[in-house]
């Protein structure tokens, strides 16, 4: 047996490999601002949150281009949120569903998954103090 012939046994597992390590990579770019106008302080990991939304955001071609401009200062704004912190997970699921499209339409169709935790600014009391005094009874 070749040395060519033993390296081309091995093409096959080469492109698995490469074709896998394709499938669950990718180059995204969440950005994490305020929405504009408004005052938002960063939410510490320890503290409780109030508000918690999972979303999952698309991109195209390993992740360069995204698919829909849900991002998460459209969250911020949206809950009204004072206090917040972004988490970018990297889940088994959005694996599987990378690897499903890629098969399906191979331009690299890719999700991740975005947690916004956040707290809302407190509810001012609307109720009118009672008037005391001498006219108020």
């Amino acid at each position: 047996m070749n040395t060519a012939s033993t390296s081309r046994r091995h093409w096959p597992f080469l492109i698995v490999c490469l074709s896998v390590s394709l499938l669950t990579a990718g180059c995204f770019t969440i950005p994490t601002y305020a929405p504009y106008g408004r005052s938002v302080k960063i939410l510490p990991p320890d503290e409780p949150a109030q508000v918690r939304r999972e979303y999952r955001t698309w991109f195209i071609l390993g992740g360069l281009f995204p698919l829909d401009n849900t991002m998460p200062a459209e969250i911020i704004a949206r809950e009204k949120l004072t206090e917040a912190r972004v988490i970018v997970q990297d889940i088994v699921e959005d694996a599987g569903i990378a690897a499903a499209l890629t098969f399906i339409l191979p331009i690299l169709i890719l999700p991740q998954t975005v947690v916004i935790e956040g707290n809302r600014a407190p509810v001012e009391s609307t109720v009118t103090p009672p008037v005391t005094g001498p006219h108020g009874q």
